[in-house]
């Protein structure tokens, strides 16, 4: 009877844990909203840029598409500390 009731726990256990477990992952990297833009569509966006096509060094090519502006960094409270050197004389 213990043994039943310990399996069936675990069942509903792991069984639950597969029902959760895709939606609470989330990738590293989520693709960017600029991803697939056409070039006008692109160059309208503020948070995006048109990146010409290129030749890598190892001769690969690589086509035009949008790219994602990079975020910028939040303005820090506290003005940065230096550092008082010594005067010598």
């Amino acid at each position: 009877m213990k043994k039943t009731i310990l399996l069936d726990s675990a069942r509903i256990t792991l069984f639950s844990s597969l029902l959760i477990a895709p939606l609470a992952w989330q990738p590293a990297n989520a693709a960017s909203a600029c991803k697939g833009m056409e070039q006008t569509a692109c160059e309208t966006n503020a948070e995006c840029r048109w990146q010409a096509g290129y030749t890598r060094k190892d001769n690969v090519q690589v086509a035009s598409h949008c790219r994602a502006l990079p975020k910028k960094k939040e303005a820090a409270t506290e003005p940065a500390k230096t550092v008082d050197k010594p005067s010598t004389p």
